[in-house]
């Protein structure tokens, strides 16, 4: 019987060092989580991308990265209609953020909407010409008309 309650502790306090470390592990600040999202994305976990994004924007609501980020891990994981709110709610955070324009018009892109995916590019362009993706992503929609 000593044996199996020393087993039985063993493993309780082994959940519970588990339970404590990923609560160590959750973002203080909005930036933490945009930095553990961008993580995740670039390890094509799109998932714990959007939900790293989503506790970004829990800390900080008005920041237009995460939105904008977040938007990017959407399209990435095929999710286009959640991208562009998104990317719409980061344009009207900051309506100076290129890359959500060039994000916004990748997933009108992927929905076949081109109007209004040169439209997005070209205003990322405008913001900031030396924005390659977005060139790049104007010049596909362009190829597929």
């Amino acid at each position: 019987m000593n044996k199996l309650l020393s087993l039985v502790i063993v493993a309780l306090s082994g959940y519970l060092m588990v339970a404590v470390s990923s609560v160590a592990a959750e973002p203080k600040s909005a930036a933490e989580a945009i930095q553990k999202g961008k993580s995740c994305f670039d390890k094509g976990d799109f998932d714990s991308a959007i939900a790293a994004y989503t506790v970004a924007i829990g800390l900080d609501a008005k920041n237009a990265e995460a939105y904008c980020k977040r938007g990017f891990a959407y399209a990435s994981n095929g999710e286009y209609d959640k991208a562009i709110a998104d990317c719409t709610e980061a344009i009207r955070l900051n309506p100076r953020l290129a890359d959500a324009y060039a994000n916004r018009g990748l997933a009108y892109g992927s929905k076949v909407e081109y109007d209004k995916a040169i439209a997005d590019c070209t205003e990322a362009i405008r913001l900031d010409p030396k924005n390659a993706e977005a060139y790049c992503g104007r010049g596909s929609m362009y190829a597929a008309l």
